[in-house]
């Protein structure tokens, strides 16, 4: 078997809307892009919706929308891609690492005590399609941007994760949730951030135009949407009967809290290692971040004790929509086998 960790899922339907817009010699940002931000709009009940070049593109526009640049702060924790840290940097602010709960999600206690006069945002990232709770971060006082871009999705309630903070930014990359290859979104239902943004993009001051060309497949995939969310909850109701309570405990914990668009495992052997050996088996697993963002600048692990934890024992395993059954029984099979290599 070859069974990858990310791919998106492309169908007929996909390659047909394709082959449309193609034939149109449109494909610039066109009548695609505006039908695109109007279908996610009614998808997600925001009232303002911008498609971008990327996500981190979405964030930096995000930034300036309201009005951060240098001598600002953005807290944002360390337990994220780096591509978050390079879009404060973009915009001339600096940024301010927290720590996650035991959750993998930051929370109010590692946020609160950062914030001072130059606090100006909070990036709060719902990684793996795990709910941050916002509202407790919106209590503060400091705006929040919220980063969707693992978790376009509901939560168990059918509220939409996301829709609690001034603004949020989604990437339509390849491996993300709604995957057009390259691509982002920014949401928002403020009016005055609305009318920002327009600005920000009528006036030139940011090139982010997306294409008709992602725009078509990211409505193609959006069509189907709610199936692809059926299916992951599926997928994860067989991994949580299936594989170890020990292993899939923290994420049963936060199982209200997440659309599943990854599936990590407590893990108390060597990552690095059992990547390898996954390998071998015709699977691709990973951690659950690349790297930690605080060893990045230079920081010590001192104050990032849970972020340290999750970074040496999460495993990543493939979640994906167009996983078959036969797949999923051998990834549980390979878990098992990789725990109790004498049996």
């Amino acid at each position: 078997m070859n069974i990858p960790h990310s791919a998106p899922q492309i169908t007929n339907q996909d390659f047909n809307n394709l082959n449309l817009v193609l034939q149109s010699g449109m494909i610039a940002k066109g009548t695609e892009t505006f039908s695109f931000e109007e279908e996610f709009s009614t998808f997600t009940d925001f009232n303002f919706v911008k498609a971008t070049t990327s996500g981190t593109a979405a964030l930096i526009v995000a930034f300036k929308a309201l009005g951060i640049g240098p001598g600002n702060e953005v807290i944002l924790p360390t337990y994220v891609c780096k591509s978050v840290l390079h879009a404060v940097y973009a915009v001339g602010a600096k940024g301010v690492l927290c720590d996650i709960g035991d959750g993998w999600v930051m929370n109010y206690d590692s946020v609160h005590p950062l914030i001072n006069q130059n606090t100006k945002a909070i990036v709060a990232v719902h990684i793996f399609g795990i709910s941050v709770k916002t509202e407790d971060l919106v209590s503060t006082g400091v705006p929040v941007i919220e980063d969707c871009c693992q978790s376009l999705g509901f939560l168990g309630d059918g509220s939409l994760i996301g829709a609690k903070g001034d603004i949020s930014i989604y990437s339509l990359h390849a491996t993300k949730c709604l995957p057009a290859g390259e691509g982002g979104i920014i949401a928002t239902n403020r009016a005055d951030l609305g009318k920002e943004i327009d600005n920000i993009s009528e006036g030139n001051k940011i090139y982010f135009n997306l294409s008709d060309i992602s725009s078509t497949l990211a409505r193609s995939q959006l069509s189907k949407y709610n199936q692809v969310l059926e299916r992951r909850i599926q997928i994860a109701e067989k991994y949580f009967k299936l594989l170890p309570q020990e292993c899939t405990q923290p994420l049963w914990d936060a199982r209200e809290s997440s659309m599943f668009f990854r599936f990590p495992l407590r893990w108390l052997k060597n990552i690095a290692e059992t990547i390898i050996w996954f390998d071998s088996k015709g699977i691709q697993v990973r951690r659950g971040v690349d790297a930690l963002l605080h060893r990045l600048v230079h920081l010590e692990d001192d104050a990032f004790p849970n972020s340290v934890k999750a970074y040496e024992g999460t495993l990543s395993i493939p979640i994906l929509p167009q996983l078959s059954p036969s797949q999923i029984q051998y990834i549980c099979q390979q878990v098992q086998a990789n725990l109790n290599p004498n049996n």
